[in-house]
Protein backbone atom coordinates (compact mmCIF):
# COMPACT_ATOMS: atom_id res chain seq x y z
CA UNK A 1 0.00 0.00 0.00
CA UNK A 2 1.31 3.26 -1.10
CA UNK A 3 1.54 6.06 1.51
CA UNK A 4 -0.79 8.68 1.24
CA UNK A 5 -0.74 12.37 -1.11
CA UNK A 6 -2.89 14.99 -0.90
CA UNK A 7 -5.70 14.41 -3.31
CA UNK A 8 -8.36 16.09 -5.27
CA UNK A 9 -12.63 16.25 -4.78
CA UNK A 10 -12.66 14.05 -7.73
CA UNK A 11 -9.89 11.54 -6.30
CA UNK A 12 -12.94 11.77 -2.66
CA UNK A 13 -15.63 9.90 -4.94
CA UNK A 14 -16.52 6.49 -3.96
CA UNK A 15 -15.62 3.79 -6.79
CA UNK A 16 -18.72 2.79 -7.11
CA UNK A 17 -18.31 -0.05 -10.01
CA UNK A 18 -15.55 -1.83 -7.58
CA UNK A 19 -18.11 -1.51 -5.03
CA UNK A 20 -20.68 -3.27 -6.36
CA UNK A 21 -18.26 -5.33 -7.54
CA UNK A 22 -17.41 -6.25 -4.02
CA UNK A 23 -20.78 -6.55 -2.39
CA UNK A 24 -21.49 -8.67 -4.80
CA UNK A 25 -18.84 -10.86 -3.23
CA UNK A 26 -20.58 -10.88 0.03
CA UNK A 27 -24.08 -12.39 -0.88
CA UNK A 28 -23.27 -15.68 -0.72
CA UNK A 29 -19.80 -14.85 0.76
CA UNK A 30 -16.30 -15.42 -1.28
CA UNK A 31 -13.76 -14.80 1.15
CA UNK A 32 -10.74 -15.74 -1.27
CA UNK A 33 -12.81 -13.56 -4.20
CA UNK A 34 -13.61 -10.31 -1.52
CA UNK A 35 -10.31 -10.33 0.00
CA UNK A 36 -8.04 -10.70 -3.18
CA UNK A 37 -10.44 -7.89 -4.89
CA UNK A 38 -10.22 -5.48 -2.18
CA UNK A 39 -6.31 -5.40 -1.47
CA UNK A 40 -5.59 -5.29 -5.03
CA UNK A 41 -7.78 -2.09 -5.42
CA UNK A 42 -6.39 -0.90 -2.23
CA UNK A 43 -2.86 -1.41 -3.38
CA UNK A 44 -2.51 0.68 -6.72
CA UNK A 45 -3.71 3.43 -5.56
CA UNK A 46 -2.71 6.16 -2.52
CA UNK A 47 -4.01 5.05 0.96
CA UNK A 48 -5.59 8.23 1.83
CA UNK A 49 -7.46 7.58 -1.83
CA UNK A 50 -8.43 4.33 -1.02
CA UNK A 51 -9.78 5.24 2.76
CA UNK A 52 -12.15 8.30 0.64
CA UNK A 53 -13.12 6.29 -2.10
CA UNK A 54 -12.96 2.36 -1.36
CA UNK A 55 -13.00 1.60 2.72
CA UNK A 56 -15.22 4.29 3.73
CA UNK A 57 -18.00 4.05 0.89
CA UNK A 58 -17.64 0.19 1.29
CA UNK A 59 -18.49 0.50 4.81
CA UNK A 60 -21.35 2.80 4.67
CA UNK A 61 -22.81 0.03 2.06
CA UNK A 62 -22.43 -2.52 4.10
CA UNK A 63 -23.95 -0.85 7.34
CA UNK A 64 -26.71 0.35 4.53
CA UNK A 65 -27.43 -3.31 3.47
CA UNK A 66 -27.14 -4.46 7.66
CA UNK A 67 -29.88 -1.89 8.43
CA UNK A 68 -32.47 -3.47 5.70
CA UNK A 69 -31.67 -6.71 6.75
CA UNK A 70 -29.75 -7.91 3.88
CA UNK A 71 -26.62 -8.92 5.50
CA UNK A 72 -26.16 -10.20 8.66
CA UNK A 73 -24.27 -9.14 11.84
CA UNK A 74 -20.88 -11.35 10.97
CA UNK A 75 -20.75 -10.07 7.84
CA UNK A 76 -20.48 -6.60 8.55
CA UNK A 77 -18.42 -7.77 11.27
CA UNK A 78 -16.04 -9.79 8.92
CA UNK A 79 -15.59 -6.28 6.88
CA UNK A 80 -14.86 -3.84 9.72
CA UNK A 81 -12.09 -5.80 10.78
CA UNK A 82 -10.44 -6.08 7.67
CA UNK A 83 -10.79 -2.37 7.04
CA UNK A 84 -9.34 -1.75 11.06
CA UNK A 85 -6.41 -3.92 10.40
CA UNK A 86 -5.53 -2.00 7.13
CA UNK A 87 -6.23 1.43 8.92
CA UNK A 88 -4.15 0.09 12.02
CA UNK A 89 -0.92 -1.53 9.42
CA UNK A 90 -0.33 1.50 7.79
CA UNK A 91 -0.24 3.83 10.44
CA UNK A 92 2.05 1.85 11.45
CA UNK A 93 4.69 2.44 8.81
CA UNK A 94 4.00 6.19 9.74
CA UNK A 95 6.74 8.03 11.23
CA UNK A 96 6.23 9.20 14.69
CA UNK A 97 5.39 13.07 14.71
CA UNK A 98 7.29 14.37 18.10
CA UNK A 99 6.65 18.28 17.54
CA UNK A 100 3.28 18.87 15.54
CA UNK A 101 -0.03 19.75 16.88
CA UNK A 102 -1.34 16.83 19.89
CA UNK A 103 -4.85 15.83 18.61
CA UNK A 104 -6.82 13.70 21.02
CA UNK A 105 -9.54 11.28 19.12
CA UNK A 106 -12.00 9.40 20.75
CA UNK A 107 -15.45 7.90 20.82
CA UNK A 108 -17.55 9.04 24.03
CA UNK A 109 -19.19 6.54 26.43
CA UNK A 110 -21.66 4.60 24.95
CA UNK A 111 -19.86 5.01 21.32
CA UNK A 112 -19.24 1.62 20.04
CA UNK A 113 -18.40 1.98 16.86
CA UNK A 114 -14.62 3.36 16.18
CA UNK A 115 -14.09 2.72 12.34
CA UNK A 116 -14.61 6.55 11.33
CA UNK A 117 -12.60 7.61 14.01
CA UNK A 118 -10.00 5.29 13.25
CA UNK A 119 -9.72 7.26 9.55
CA UNK A 120 -9.67 10.06 10.96
CA UNK A 121 -6.82 9.01 13.14
CA UNK A 122 -4.34 7.93 10.09
CA UNK A 123 -5.26 10.80 7.74
CA UNK A 124 -4.64 13.55 10.99
CA UNK A 125 -0.69 11.71 11.17
CA UNK A 126 -0.22 12.21 7.96
CA UNK A 127 -0.80 15.79 8.27
CA UNK A 128 1.94 15.70 10.81
CA UNK A 129 0.57 15.56 13.84
CA UNK A 130 0.69 14.04 17.43
CA UNK A 131 -2.52 11.86 17.32
CA UNK A 132 -3.72 9.93 20.65
CA UNK A 133 -5.97 7.77 19.19
CA UNK A 134 -8.05 6.60 22.27
CA UNK A 135 -10.71 4.45 21.31
CA UNK A 136 -14.03 3.62 21.46
CA UNK A 137 -16.84 3.92 24.70
CA UNK A 138 -14.50 6.46 27.09
CA UNK A 139 -15.80 7.52 29.87
CA UNK A 140 -15.56 11.50 29.71
CA UNK A 141 -14.37 11.53 33.39
CA UNK A 142 -11.25 9.80 31.78
CA UNK A 143 -10.92 12.07 28.79
CA UNK A 144 -10.87 14.74 30.82
CA UNK A 145 -8.12 13.37 32.40
CA UNK A 146 -5.99 12.47 29.66
CA UNK A 147 -6.59 16.20 28.03
CA UNK A 148 -5.05 17.50 31.37
CA UNK A 149 -1.57 15.29 31.21
CA UNK A 150 -1.14 16.22 27.75
CA UNK A 151 -2.80 19.55 27.06
CA UNK A 152 -4.30 19.01 23.13
CA UNK A 153 -4.32 21.39 20.61
CA UNK A 154 -7.56 19.81 19.71
CA UNK A 155 -10.09 17.16 20.91
CA UNK A 156 -11.58 15.29 18.10
CA UNK A 157 -14.79 13.25 19.08
CA UNK A 158 -16.72 10.95 16.86
CA UNK A 159 -20.65 10.53 16.99
CA UNK A 160 -22.55 7.70 15.05
CA UNK A 161 -25.11 6.09 17.39
CA UNK A 162 -28.65 7.49 17.07
CA UNK A 163 -29.67 9.38 20.12
CA UNK A 164 -32.79 11.37 21.31
CA UNK A 165 -32.51 15.02 21.12
CA UNK A 166 -32.66 14.72 25.12
CA UNK A 167 -29.66 12.19 25.20
CA UNK A 168 -28.00 14.62 22.69
CA UNK A 169 -28.63 17.85 24.66
CA UNK A 170 -27.21 15.84 28.07
CA UNK A 171 -24.18 14.50 25.57
CA UNK A 172 -22.73 18.04 24.81
CA UNK A 173 -23.87 19.35 28.46
CA UNK A 174 -20.84 16.43 29.21
CA UNK A 175 -19.04 18.14 26.76
CA UNK A 176 -18.93 21.08 28.43
CA UNK A 177 -15.71 19.88 30.40
CA UNK A 178 -13.99 19.66 27.69
CA UNK A 179 -14.94 22.94 25.16
CA UNK A 180 -13.81 25.34 28.34
CA UNK A 181 -10.20 24.05 28.07
CA UNK A 182 -9.32 22.87 24.97
CA UNK A 183 -10.22 23.26 21.01
CA UNK A 184 -13.36 20.60 20.55
CA UNK A 185 -14.56 19.50 16.99
CA UNK A 186 -17.55 16.58 16.64
CA UNK A 187 -17.80 14.10 14.21
CA UNK A 188 -21.52 13.37 13.28
CA UNK A 189 -22.60 10.48 11.41
CA UNK A 190 -26.15 11.57 9.75
CA UNK A 191 -28.44 9.54 7.62
CA UNK A 192 -28.79 11.43 4.87
CA UNK A 193 -25.01 11.67 4.55
CA UNK A 194 -21.72 10.32 5.39
CA UNK A 195 -20.18 12.31 8.36
CA UNK A 196 -20.36 16.07 8.82
CA UNK A 197 -17.51 17.47 11.11
CA UNK A 198 -18.94 20.43 13.58
CA UNK A 199 -16.33 23.11 15.83
CA UNK A 200 -17.89 23.11 19.50
CA UNK A 201 -17.54 27.10 20.43
CA UNK A 202 -16.14 27.73 23.86
CA UNK A 203 -18.44 30.48 24.62
CA UNK A 204 -21.47 27.79 25.04
CA UNK A 205 -22.30 24.36 24.34
CA UNK A 206 -24.04 24.13 21.19
CA UNK A 207 -22.80 22.99 17.46
CA UNK A 208 -22.12 25.69 14.83
CA UNK A 209 -22.59 25.14 11.39
CA UNK A 210 -20.50 22.16 9.53
CA UNK A 211 -17.12 22.43 9.11
CA UNK A 212 -16.88 20.66 6.57
CA UNK A 213 -18.72 17.43 5.13
CA UNK A 214 -17.72 13.88 3.54
CA UNK A 215 -19.83 11.86 1.11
Amino acid sequence: MRVATPITVEDQKPHDHLLDELMALLVPIDKAGFERKLNGAVAVIPFEEAVQRILLPLLRRIGEQWHEGHLGTATEHYVTKLVQQKLFSVMNQLPVNEFGPRVVIACPEGETHEIGAQAVAYIVSTRGCQVYYLGPNLPMSDLVAFCEKICPDLVLLSLTEAKSEAAMLQQLKEFQQLVTRWPVAVVVRVPTRSEILFEIPRSNCSMTSPLCTAG
